[in-house]
């Protein structure tokens, strides 16, 4: 659930999630989501998300600002 949480909200907030492995590379965006192999490998996990930091952006799926109780 952790990464479908994550993935949504990076979709919802027109965001970027990056993540290297070995020599894995998956790259999240809102076009969806793209997936490969690359040289050269190294140990260990990466993972670089970009988000807008813009309050008219940041939310998720169920908090449009319709909804807000204010």
């Amino acid at each position: 659930m952790g990464l479908d949480l994550l993935k949504e909200f990076i979709r919802v907030n027109h965001g970027k999630l990056e993540v290297y492995s070995n020599e894995g590379y998956g790259l999240i965006d809102e076009h969806g989501e793209r997936y490969e192999n690359r040289e050269p490998s190294f140990e260990g996990t990466i993972f670089h998300i970009t988000l807008r930091c813009d309050e008219k952006y940041y939310q998720f799926a169920g908090e449009a600002e319709d909804d807000w109780p204010f």
